[in-house]
């Protein structure tokens, strides 16, 4: 969509009553100035820039069309849109307010998808840095965690995280583990350029990051969970089984040892960290250590996040078990909700406490493959999969399972609306849903939000680089 957005010249619009308020945050991003082809959540009822939905959007982009996804991927990193002090624009309306920082990952992976077109990588890299160095400085925390983010989950806390109880700071399980991708994202891009010094130094900076991470791990529950801190860092626990304990998984990525010869530095390091009993030529990295394991169970469990349809937001146990707090008089429930959320919090569109969200189960499809290529095939197994290939395989199947035609002759997203379901025109059509309903794959949300939903085309891409069979009655 053709998209034009000049901050200044908003605030300064008759219109606008922003500009007269001295602390409006806008005017801190006068720089931004927006007259560009963007790819943007939806023409309907999302019209904006929303960058952490683009930078799903250009990974699928980036497969029928990758001389657009670049220019897209390299548009936020311009000088008219990267904020001077290294922060990317996050949406409309909330520029400061950061989204999860995955424009790493999406360039890497439009580069290792497509062509891998070094220039492209070089041109990105710099800015990359600048974007991450202002992370570090802005909200990384002295106990190494990091905090004070929004993070896009809108309503997955159990309290809303931009509006916090006097006296407490937030250490968030997922704003670290975003960060620990982002460092490997960078280790490896600097790899690739031969920027020894660089690798060393984001290496560096992953194994501090897992240091920390390390204190958000509750042994007896064996998950991560955010903490509220308070003024004498005393830590409680928010004990929701949530994606937000998942995202430190998606930190974890296979570095080939037989292909550092420009950078050896960062390549003695490297080997170093490989266990001696399992000497190979591919390096396993993971912010979660030894803990993949109990999370991969959880991943897996049909009683936790593994639905019909893919990975719920929000566990199944919080449907009989309600997570609860008490905190200076105030009481917070969260409970399991599989579709939309009866909660006001965000305004009431917020609905991340059950439903399928498409972005969130490629990156999670994606590190249990980089798992799954990185341990050996019997180091783990469940009641139900013999390994984490047929784990892998199995979530594939469930999500393509959203939109294909089943053994009754409907296509889940479309609910048992008889119209949709009976109508050639509505039923060879397929729409993408903003998110789904966990129990039953009906799609929900915005109708038309091809961005980010569209990464189901990226899946199934995927499915055919690791020879997946996709076994549904139809493929259609």
């Amino acid at each position: 969509m053709a998209y034009r957005f000049e901050v200044e010249e908003w605030l300064a619009t008759a219109t606008s009553d922003h500009g007269a308020m001295p602390d409006h945050p806008d005017k801190n991003w006068g720089h931004l100035r927006a007259n560009d082809l963007v790819s943007i959540p939806d023409r309907w009822e999302f019209p904006i820039l929303a960058t952490w939905d683009l930078d799903v959007q250009i990974v699928t982009l980036g497969l029928v069309d990758p001389a657009f996804a670049k220019a897209q991927a390299l548009l936020l990193l311009n000088e008219r849109y990267q904020h001077p002090n290294g922060a990317i624009p996050a949406t409309e309306g909330a520029w400061a307010n950061p989204h999860p920082p995955i424009h790493g990952w999406a360039i890497w992976q439009i580069y290792h998808l497509c062509d891998q077109d070094d220039a492209f990588l070089a041109a990105a890299y710099p800015s990359l840095k600048r974007h991450f160095s202002w992370w570090l400085r802005e909200h990384r925390q002295p106990d190494g965690l990091f905090s004070g983010c929004f993070m896009g989950m809108d309503n997955i806390s159990l309290l809303d995280r931009q509006k916090l109880p006097k006296g407490y700071r937030l250490v968030q399980a997922d704003a670290t583990g975003w960060l620990a991708q982002y460092s490997l994202m960078l280790l490896k891009m600097a790899i690739v350029l031969g920027n020894d010094e660089d690798a060393c130094h984001f290496l560096d900076e992953f194994l501090a990051i897992r240091k920390a991470l390390n204190t958000l791990w509750d042994a007896k529950d064996r998950f991560f969970y955010d903490a509220l801190v308070d003024e004498k860092d005393r830590y409680t626990s928010l004990k929701v089984r949530s994606l937000v304990g998942l995202v430190p998984l998606l930190a974890t990525t296979v570095i080939d040892l037989t292909n550092l010869s420009e950078v050896p530095k960062v390549a003695a390091r490297l080997k170093k960290l490989n266990q001696p009993a399992e000497q190979s030529e591919q390096l396993l990295l993971t912010a979660v250590g030894q803990h993949w394991k109990p999370l991969i169970n959880a991943l897996f469990d049909e009683t936790e996040f593994l639905s019909p349809y893919g990975i719920r937001s929000v566990s199944l146990v919080h449907a009989e078990h309600p997570a609860q707090l008490t905190l200076e008089q105030e009481q917070y429930e969260l409970s399991y909700e599989p579709g939309e959320a009866s909660d006001r919090m965000f305004g009431g569109n917020s609905n991340w406490r059950g439903p399928i969200w498409l972005p969130l189960n490629q990156l999670l499809l994606e590190a249990v493959h980089n798992l799954q290529s990185g341990v050996q095939q019997q180091a783990w197994h469940s009641n139900e999969f013999a390994n984490l290939t047929e784990a892998r395989d199995s979530l594939i199947q469930r999500l393509v399972g959203i939109f294909v035609v089943n053994e009754q002759g409907q296509r889940p997203y479309l609910g048992n609306q008889a119209l949709f379901q009976q109508t050639s025109i509505w039923h060879e059509h397929p729409w993408f849903h903003e998110y789904f309903h966990a129990e039953t794959g009906k799609g929900l949300g915005a109708s038309h939000q091809h961005g980010w939903t569209a990464s189901i085309a990226a899946i199934i891409h995927c499915a055919g680089l690791w020879k997946v069979e996709l076994n549904s009655p139809s493929t259609a």
